[in-house]
């Protein structure tokens, strides 16, 4: 999408409007942008068709135009329409349930299988962002608008605020999110304090992102999660907490996500039992290299489980505590950890029972279970992959000593 030299200038001089006045429709046909109506999924084009046979607009958003464009997996069909909670309910009846978040908003949800569909009103502009530079003018005692600009100022970053248009399949871009997204860039609608403090919750998704993405934050959001994210992040609920957080260790970037957590001095804020430990190097060693080996889990194909990530992170902590004589360590660290997290009881559980595992105890049980795991078939293919990957990287290291010492007596 982003070859084509006459499109790249339409982004760049919109994105120019957008920089003197925080925002300007950028509204881009199908014959440019290549995005099919196709690619949506069977059960999200149901949904829109029904939408549009009642007379309303239906605009596919978030992420899923985001991955779309960028050709990566679409993970979730949303869409945004100006009917609202009684027209939807009228459209799909008993298909549709609705949940309301945190800020007041109601969303209808359709489940097809293991499949489910968010179909939100078009939201209002957040009260707190009334009289800002750069912000239209609203009423703010509305939640819900017929205007799809005003959605894109409740969203939270630029590339998450596209929108794709089921009807005409054009793709619509307010705030400049087509260049950032070219770019790599990570930036905030309003400014990125304000975003910041009307959702704390942004500041644990724009380091998820830029883990996943290796985008760059802009600036401003980068020096105000700096700035406030040790204070703000405690407000996040646990229920959102247990939303983002596993989400840094099951996607193949669990290494990069840890170090933003370690860099912007957030890893004692989610992870509370190591506040002390986490200015230890050694400690802040040991939990990159437990990172990377979730990464390594996720390379090979396996399903890393986040919430073993987070217990192998805790793991000294236990160790730590029992060494100062605390009876209950694992429990006293559990309890803890679900005060930030939200954890199911049946996962407050298993993290429990797994934070307490010591290797002393259980070690003839282990044993016994690696004799029974050699008999597997399974484990005889992963080891030779494993010997596979060693030999590799042993043929590296030897090629690069190699051309190391050539180099070093090369005159």
């Amino acid at each position: 999408m982003f070859d084509d030299p006459g499109l790249n200038r339409m982004i760049d001089e919109n994105y120019e409007i957008v920089r003197q006045h925080g925002y300007a429709q950028l509204t881009i046909p199908a014959s440019l942008h290549g995005i099919r109506r196709e690619e949506v999924s069977e059960q999200g084009r149901y949904i829109a068709d029904r939408l549009l046979e009642s007379g309303f607009q239906a605009y596919l958003c978030g992420g899923a135009v985001r991955d779309l464009i960028r050709r990566d997996k679409v993970n979730d069909f949303d869409f945004v329409t100006d009917a609202t909670t009684e027209d939807l309910r009228r459209i799909f009846g008993p298909q549709m349930d609705f949940f309301k978040i945190p800020l007041g908003l109601e969303y209808g949800y359709i489940e097809f299988g293991d499949n489910v569909i968010d179909v939100g009103t078009m939201a209002n502009i957040p009260p707190v962002f009334a009289g800002m530079p750069k912000v239209p003018s609203f009423d703010p005692e509305a939640l819900y608008s017929t205007k799809l600009l005003f959605d894109g100022f409740q969203r939270d970053f630029s590339i998450n605020t596209l929108y794709y248009d089921m009807e005409k399949e054009d793709l619509i871009d307010f705030f400049g999110g087509l260049r950032d997204l070219r770019e790599g860039v990570i930036a905030s609608v309003v400014s990125a304090e304000a975003a910041i403090r009307y959702d704390p919750r942004r500041i644990l998704r724009a380091l998820r992102f830029h883990a996943r993405f290796d985008f760059s934050l802009e600036p401003s959001l980068a020096s105000a999660i700096r700035k406030y994210g040790a204070g703000l992040v405690p407000e996040i609920t646990p229920f959102m907490i247990a939303y983002e957080l596993p989400d840094f260790f099951s996607g193949g970037f669990a290494e990069a996500g840890t170090r933003l957590l370690l860099d912007y001095d957030l890893f004692g804020v989610v992870f509370p039992a190591a506040v002390r430990l986490v200015q230890k190097r050694s400690y802040r060693e040991y939990i990159l290299k437990t990172a990377c080996a979730v990464d390594w889990i996720f390379d090979e194909g396996a399903k890393a489980l986040p919430l073993m990530a987070i217990v192998a992170f805790l793991w000294p902590a236990v160790a730590q505590r029992k060494k100062e004589g605390t009876q209950d360590a694992a429990g006293e660290i559990a309890a803890e950890q679900r005060k930030i997290m939200m954890m199911t009881d049946e996962e407050a559980a298993y993290f429990r029972d797994a934070l307490d595992i010591e290797e002393e105890h259980d070690r003839e049980r282990i044993r016994k279970e690696v004799e029974e795991l050699f008999g597997e078939p399974e484990f005889t293919d992963a080891l030779r992959m494993l010997r596979l990957h060693y030999w590799t990287y042993q043929a590296k290291v030897r090629r690069s000593s190699t051309l190391k010492v050539k180099r070093k007596g090369t005159k």
